[in-house]
């Protein structure tokens, strides 16, 4: 029982160590969201393998009623202002699965919404 125990404190040692980001590796900022939460995974790929920092927030009843693209918009928004620690002056990505989202941040048309802008 006790070597089990300790067996589990171990491996969660192993799990959550900490680390810095790395100003030299590429940045990658993944986001998602869904009818109640939006999320976002800051990437680093760096020597010491792939360092992951995670947020997420519920969204309010008036959110909630945005359409997909403003919701997936918003958790852009919502992670570039929670990551801009690491985000402020570096280079990054984002990553998202709506489509209609990728090609709407490279149209030259300005056929955006004030809460858009």
């Amino acid at each position: 029982m006790v070597s089990a125990f300790q067996a589990s404190k171990e491996s969660l040692i192993e799990v959550t160590k900490l680390a810095h980001p790395d100003p030299a590796a590429p940045i990658v900022l993944a986001v998602d969201a869904s009818d109640h939460h939006v999320g976002a995974v800051l990437q680093q790929r760096t020597h010491h393998g792939l360092q992951t920092f995670f947020s997420q927030k519920k969204l309010d009843p008036v959110q909630m009623k945005y359409s997909a693209f403003d919701r997936e918009l918003l958790a852009v928004y919502l992670a570039i202002r929670h990551f801009c620690w690491a985000l402020e002056g570096h280079a990054f990505h984002v990553e998202s699965d709506h489509k209609p989202l990728s090609f709407a941040l490279h149209r030259s048309s300005d056929a955006w919404s004030a809460r858009q802008q």
